[in-house]
């Protein structure tokens, strides 16, 4: 492109861009030399590759076998079509970007229960390996904290797989004793609506609510008893003072609106006839410190000790000594948390007397006296039952013996009418062939003979 001589042209910007080769006018000594310039416009570098978005969010259940398209990330290469690859730089194995389309896939099933939440890390970049032999970036193997260290570079985004949940688990009974059952204990004087215990269960699956409810099969072993169906909270209903059983045994069943699960409950009563021992020291009550005396307590006797009652003595008059104590307490075993019995534990205690004199001075084990009166045993009650079924039959056997020995009696009594008379004349009727009554009742179908004689004269 040539101007006239002498005159000069601005580059307009558009022209200067867009031009390769720039023409310029030389003059030299009145001689007209044209020369031309080769130039390249200065060198600029291509926009770096970036994500439209540095968050996406996916969401799929569990347990879904297969393949499973999660999401699509999107670059501003890909718009512009521009050269670009994906590929995961943190991640879990399950998860699978497509290199040129960036749709996210799930290869498999994920379990909620081992981890709910996931995190991929995914690159955009403009060196592309055409190799069949390209090996995939090595992943951190913990993204999570990886991720908290550092901010995400402009050509990283972040892909939270959330797993949703499915009831797929049953809920599990916790905190059960060594033979898988629940076991409680509860004071034989406790006032109504006392808390005694908690079951409790977990579901692996979460968020789903469980419901506790008692067994329909042992509704009436529970009748002391009142289960809050949401806390599982086990509290008494019915006073236990006169009841006489040692313990009550039902079923709880715990609900996810799937699965049932059933455990058994077994509640003791702690009472001075079957588990409490009294223990008498010279020491006044505020100076006892109960976890010290427990604590010494159950690693003396390697059994669960504990006080259920601290009270001032009082003697057999009804007189209160203030410098004295007296200690209602029960055991309970380590394993099986079932209240051991008192004449065991009295002995266990007396074992240990000496070394609890130091907490305990002048201490004395006894056996609470039992009050009997007006209450019955079960194994009295059931010999009262046998003795009472006993007599009846007595009765019923002497009634027919008595009904028996009558009738044979009344039929010896008509067999025998004239058998012996020898002495009173001729026999009527064969008195061994015909009874009495047939007899009668033959003599007097006939006619009574005329009483009456002519007189007869004598000559």
């Amino acid at each position: 492109m040539l101007w006239p001589a002498g005159t000069s042209h601005k580059w307009s910007p558009v022209l200067r861009v867009l031009s390769i080769h720039w023409l310029l006018n030389v003059f030299l000594e009145g001689e007209r030399i044209v020369a031309l310039a080769t130039t390249s416009p200065p060198n600029s570098s291509p926009e770096q590759c970036r994500f439209l978005s540095k968050l996406y969010n996916a969401e799929i259940l569990e347990n879904q076998p297969g393949r499973h398209k999660l999401t699509k990330v999107t670059s501003n290469c890909e718009k512009d079509g521009r050269p670009y690859e994906y590929i995961i730089a943190q991640g879990s194995m399950e998860f699978e970007v497509d290199p040129i389309v960036g749709e996210l896939f799930v290869e498999g099933p994920l379990d909620r229960e081992k981890r709910s939440l996931h995190f991929v890390i995914v690159n955009v970049t403009t060196n592309i390996d055409n190799s069949t032999d390209a090996v995939r970036p090595t992943r951190q193997t913990n993204p999570v904290i990886e991720h908290t260290k550092s901010k995400l570079e402009p050509w990283q985004t972040l892909v939270a797989i959330h797993v949703l949940d499915e009831n797929d688990n049953e809920p599990q009974f916790v905190k059960l004793n060594s033979e898988g059952i629940y076991v409680f204990s509860v004071d034989w004087q406790a006032p109504l609506l006392t808390p005694i215990a908690r079951v409790h269960a977990e579901d692996a699956d979460g968020r789903v609510p469980l419901i506790y409810s008692i067994s329909e099969s042992t509704v009436a072993s529970a009748d002391h008893f009142m289960l809050n169906q949401t806390s599982g909270v086990i509290a008494l209903s019915k006073s236990l003072v006169n009841d006489r059983s040692d313990f009550h045994e039902f079923e709880v069943v715990v609900s996810d609106g799937v699965h049932n699960v059933t455990t058994p409950v077994r509640i003791y009563r702690l009472a001075p006839e079957s588990n409490i021992v009294l223990l008498s020291a010279d020491i006044p009550q505020q100076d006892i410190e109960d976890w010290s005396v427990e604590r010494k307590m159950s690693d003396l006797t390697n059994e669960d000790v504990r006080i259920l009652v601290k009270q001032a003595y009082v003697n057999e008059d009804g007189q209160v000594n203030p410098q004295r104590t007296h200690l209602f307490v029960y055991a309970l075993d380590k394993n099986t948390h079932i209240p051991v019995g008192r004449d065991r534990l009295k002995t266990i205690l007396e074992q240990s007397r000496s070394t609890l004199d130091g907490d305990l001075p002048k201490l004395a084990i006894t056996l609470p006296a039992v009050d009997s009166t007006g209450r019955v045993s079960l194994a009295e009650l059931l010999l009262i039952v046998i003795c009472v079924i006993l007599l009846l039959i007595a009765c019923c056997m002497l009634f027919y013996l008595a009904k028996y020995c009558k009738r044979k009696a009344t039929e010896r009594f008509t067999g025998e009418y004239m058998v012996d008379s020898h002495s009173a004349g001729p026999r009527p009727y064969d008195v061994e062939q015909i009874d009495r009554k047939t007899a009668q009742s033959v003599l007097s179908s006939r006619p009574l003979p005329d009483p009456y004689e002519p007189n007869k004269t004598y000559e």
